[in-house]
């Protein structure tokens, strides 16, 4: 977790304080919380990014554009390895 930084001791509040973010979480019985994480396997996770997320989730564009893309993407690629096998661009 990223939370460094301390919550100072206030008195009146429902929330925990007098630590950092991740003392609570790791620790919440030390501060007046209970810790009810329950432990989840991995592959059960992995299952369900399987069969619930979309195949395109994380496709930035249509289908055609991507393939666009991919293929601009691939001939550059092509001509830089081309510039620099003959010596006119950056190490081969």
């Amino acid at each position: 977790m990223h939370a460094k930084h301390v919550i100072r001791k206030q008195k009146k509040v429902n929330l925990p304080t007098g630590g950092r973010p991740d003392d609570f979480y790791k620790n919440p019985e030390a501060y007046g919380g209970k810790n009810t994480l329950i432990k989840v396997d991995e592959t059960h996770i992995d299952q369900l990014y399987q069969d619930l997320l979309p195949s395109r989730l994380f496709q930035f564009g249509t289908d055609e554009s991507v393939a666009l893309a991919s293929k601009l993407y691939l001939g550059a690629e092509v001509q830089l390895l081309l510039l620099q096998t003959h010596g006119l661009c950056g190490e081969p």
